[in-house]
């Protein structure tokens, strides 16, 4: 079963980066409802398209947020240690009265991040991860040259028009898995366009005039290694900036969303020494 409940941004924030592994709530209906192995999935107050899924461990209740506190980790809360004294439960009367307590009871329900949730079910307009991604270029002040020039050149071309078909499913499907399919595919492009210059400026100052040659040149040149790919720096960039989008939305860490890029110099069978996929 799974169930939603919303959070203010601090305690959203301890549970994406793994500080908080308890929530604290009053033991209403709502949440006698709960149990283990049961998905609750988190909702950013402030941003309804940034959610964390988690998977209950245990469910611990009491009748007062008192009693609860001396039977659960107060860290694993969310509190700091130096926050920690003989009262911190009464910072839980704030949120939940006395009164209330008393009428319901209380509980902590230990989970873990649900580590296996897939990005399709991650719903987020395509729209909010490009203004993210936007963002997070502007008010950059490490950026690199590399960077800028692909962000003037993103910003200038027609979105509808270059790759139709994976722009047309991140906008209808609202999925964070269809909005960075569609930027790697963007991302893929703008490097083989990339690889393409290069090949010509190899062409233009060695006095190359084919492919065999320059594959030959660059094997010499790297010694048969991938060190091409620093020619590319928008790959790791764009790597580091695909897991803080995902992170962002989702708080997730480890997932499967590897882009593979190739440029004009790839090979295509196994024995093609020069292979430089990236």
């Amino acid at each position: 079963m799974t169930h939603y409940m919303k959070l203010n941004p601090e305690p959203f924030d301890k549970i994406a980066s793994g500080k908080k592994t308890i929530e604290l709530r009053l033991y209403d209906e709502k949440r006698k409802l709960v149990r283990p192995a049961d998905e609750i999935v988190f909702t950013h107050i402030r941003n309804p398209y940034r959610s964390i899924s988690v998977i209950v461990d245990s469910v611990i209740t009491a009748a007062s947020f008192e009693s609860l506190f001396k039977h659960i980790s107060l860290v694993d809360c969310g509190y700091e240690e130096k926050e920690i004294n003989g009262s911190i439960h009464l910072d839980m009367n704030q949120y939940y009265s006395e009164e209330k307590q008393r009428q319901y009871g209380v509980v902590g329900i230990r989970f873990s991040k649900n580590t296996k949730r897939s990005l399709t079910n991650v719903h987020v307009p395509y729209d909010e991860v490009e203004a993210y991604l936007m963002e997070s270029i502007t008010k950059s002040v490490t950026q690199t040259p590399e960077v800028n020039e692909w962000y003037s050149w993103f910003m200038s071309i027609n979105r509808e028009a270059l790759y139709a078909g994976e722009f047309k499913a991140a906008k209808e499907s609202n999925t964070l898995e269809s909005a960075i399919d569609y930027l790697d595919t963007i991302i893929k492009s703008y490097i083989f366009d990339q690889s393409m210059e290069l090949r010509d400026k190899f062409c233009e100052e060695n006095g190359y005039d084919g492919i065999e040659d320059i594959r030959e040149f660059l094997y010499r040149y790297y010694d048969g290694t991938n060190i091409i790919e620093e020619y590319f720096p928008l790959k790791p960039w764009w790597e580091s900036t695909k897991s803080s989008i995902i992170y962002y939305f989702c708080g997730l860490t480890t997932f499967n969303a590897k882009c593979h890029y190739f440029t004009v110099f790839d090979g295509t069978g196994e024995d093609d020494d020069w292979y430089y996929a990236l």
